[in-house]
């Protein structure tokens, strides 16, 4: 697990390359430790809305990215 195929923009060869394998579970519970800390700091979600454990991270209408990301709704400069 973490193996993978890269094929680089300068070569016609791909490159098996590893990494660290990180299952749905410890994803999951990384973000939830992240929501508990933002939730005892005070921190806000996009446009001053609470943050859940229902609020979504990832906008399912988009091709990918996380919510606010290239869809005009982000406040990054």
């Amino acid at each position: 697990k973490g193996d993978m195929l890269l094929l680089g923009p300068s070569s016609s060869v791909a490159q098996r390359i590893q990494g660290a394998w990180v299952g749905e579970d410890e994803v999951r519970q990384v973000v939830q430790a992240w929501c508990k800390q933002a939730k005892a700091m005070g921190v806000a979600g996009e446009q001053g809305e609470e943050v859940t454990d229902e609020t979504p991270m990832v906008d399912s209408t988009a091709a990918g990215g996380f919510v606010g990301e290239g869809d005009g709704r982000s406040t990054a400069p």
